[in-house]
């Protein structure tokens, strides 16, 4: 007979028919009785191998066919021994194990997807070592998704939308796992499984703090029908002054109106608005945003971090989008900073990540089809010298006539575009004096542009998807003086001379193009950004479709189910 110890106070099994969910739910866990006495055992005790094994292939239903594959081999490496009864340091590692399930939620995952509380002593299943391999399958079950969802995400990122080209790093849970169960250091093993950036342990803070503020009650609403004007006697800026303190209490010490405005400039800039002191509609939406969402947001960005790998490359360009700014990042500092123009909601910037395979001087710009059928066509049909007055050509049009004058715009169809548009070199090409070539499936890449005032606006989400760069010109000397044999001297000779130049890369220069709206500012404070794109919608939304399923052992003796 199995050694139940550890497993059930005190209990006794009972032999009857029984029909058991064990459902991964969040809550309280099964008590456990004091360590056996025991030493460790190598070899499984009769009928434990012939219990798993029934319940492994005969009676279990796992909740997707990841998990029972990952449960099958995690046992049969085992050679069906149990792994968390039988002797002190599996019992040890067991209270472990559940202490981090039963944390789950401070790193914005659901306990309920973990819970190990299945089994009541008074159960019956037929033998005791059934009982007892219910209880140790679950557990497994539970640390294997565990480990699955907080290494490499709950959900994968292609799963949420066709504008993510991110793969979840390589993981192996189960392999991790048995390896971890033969070493001597299982705690720290488990509280090594979130990722290790500062900006993820950040995050974590943060949820704990909207959640208390959360459960406090929240934020006052602030009536959004015109802009806040700090008058005395208006009932808005008392409410504005303690919306501001509930969120960050280091605004609340205000007496004066100025201040007030001085508060609201340092909140706008922790948000990424425009920080001019006006409570204006963009400001007003920002502090109505709900404590509760603020919350999904937190969680839904932690998602993305277990999407990045445990260590970046030592030297890389990295992009958030709802900021719209760039960093270059060496070691674990910025040595390079700028403004960028991402993608307007109707042609977001992707998520993704590619590398820098050289760099363009005085590139010329091959318009998109989308972009010369749907915008370019039109403008033809009214003036046929546009691509002339442009510095444009067709790549294919008539020989004698590279500017299309002689062609009737008004009979060439949208659906069936034959042309392809080029914009040679020159003050007005779209893609300015650089271009920094990033092969990808969703052909952005970063590049100059003539239209450089567009940079002093906070509101930069105005390209087709393409990442024009403030910073363009140091941003690409960087990538030729530390990835090639090129300078930056022989970058601007090359540009001066106004023909086009590449300058390849001896090695590739990692970029990660990524989407990050709630996150510690460069001053150490936090804020949130802008959802432009609705994709904390979209995540938050396939994570809550994403509920685990049950996970169900039946042994069905001739008795009815209960319904």
């Amino acid at each position: 007979m199995v050694d139940l110890h550890g497993y059930f106070p005190g209990s006794v099994v009972r032999k009857a028919c029984a029909f058991v969910v064990l459902t991964v739910l969040a809550g309280v866990t099964t008590p456990f009785a004091q360590e056996a006495d025991e030493a460790p055992r190598e070899q499984a005790t009769a009928g434990e191998p012939a219990a798993l094994k029934a319940l492994l292939y005969d009676t279990i239903q796992i909740r997707s066919a990841w998990d029972a594959d990952a449960l099958r081999r995690f046992y049969e490496q085992r050679e069906y021994r149990f792994a968390w009864a039988g002797n002190p340091i599996a019992a040890q590692r067991r209270e472990i194990a559940i202490r981090a399930l039963d944390r789950a939620a401070e790193d914005g995952l659901d306990p309920s997807d973990y819970r190990t509380d299945i089994v009541s002593s008074q159960a019956g299943f037929r033998t005791p070592e059934r009982l007892a391999a219910a209880h140790d399958l679950t557990l497994s079950d539970a640390v294997l998704h565990y480990m699955r969802d907080i290494r490499t995400g709950r959900i994968a990122p292609d799963a949420v939308s066709q504008l993510i080209g991110l793969a979840p790093p390589p993981f192996d849970a189960v392999t991790a796992l048995l390896e971890a169960l033969t070493g001597d250091d299982f705690e720290n093993f488990i509280a090594e499984m979130p990722p290790p950036h500062e900006q993820y342990a950040r995050l974590r803070e943060e949820l704990s703090h909207y959640r208390q503020i959360q459960g406090w009650g929240g934020w006052p609403q602030l009536p959004a029908q015109s802009e806040i004007v700090y008058l005395e006697g208006d009932p808005r800026t008392a409410l504005l002054r303690e919306r501001l303190a509930i969120e960050f209490p280091e605004l609340g010490a205000l007496e004066r109106d100025d201040n007030l405005a001085a508060a609201a400039r340092v909140y706008q800039a922790r948000t990424g608005l425009e920080a001019d002191g006006r409570i204006g509609p963009r400001t007003l939406a920002m502090l109505n945003v709900p404590v509760a969402w603020r919350i999904e947001q937190i969680a839904a960005n932690m998602e993305r971090w277990r999407w990045m790998p445990r260590r970046f490359e030592p030297r890389y360009v990295v992009v958030n989008v709802p900021d719209a700014t760039l960093a270059v990042v060496e070691g674990n500092e910025q040595t390079l900073t700028s403004r960028v123009i991402v993608g307007n909601p109707r042609t977001p910037t992707p998520m993704f990540r590619a590398e820098i395979t050289g760099v363009t001087a005085n590139p010329p710009w091959n318009v998109p089809a989308s972009i010369a059928r749907n915008e370019m066509l039109p403008r033809l049909r009214s003036d046929p010298r546009y691509l002339a007055d442009r510095n444009m050509m067709l790549v294919n049009g008539p020989q004698a006539d590279p500017h299309g004058l002689s062609i009737d715009w008004a009979a060439i169809s949208p659906a069936v575009f034959p042309y392809q548009i080029r914009q040679l070199p020159g003050p007005d090409n779209a893609l300015g004096e650089v271009k920094l070539e990033l092969p990808n499936r969703f052909n952005v890449f970063l590049h100059d542009t003539p239209a450089r005032n567009l940079f002093a606006r906070a509101d930069r989400f105005l390209s087709h998807g393409c990442i024009r760069v403030q910073q363009i010109i140091p941003l690409a000397s960087y990538t030729l003086e530390h990835n090639s044999s090129f300078s930056s001297d022989e970058l601007m000779t090359a540009i001066a001379a106004n023909g086009t130049a590449f300058f390849p890369l001896a090695e590739d220069l990692p970029v990660y193009i990524l989407y990050w709206t709630a996150t510690a500012n460069d001053d150490g404070s936090f804020g949130f950004r802008n959802d432009v794109y609705s994709r904390d919608d979209q995540l938050v939304a396939a994570l809550n479709r994403n509920d685990s399923s049950k996970v169900v052992f039946s042994e069905d003796f001739g008795c009815p189910l209960p319904t």
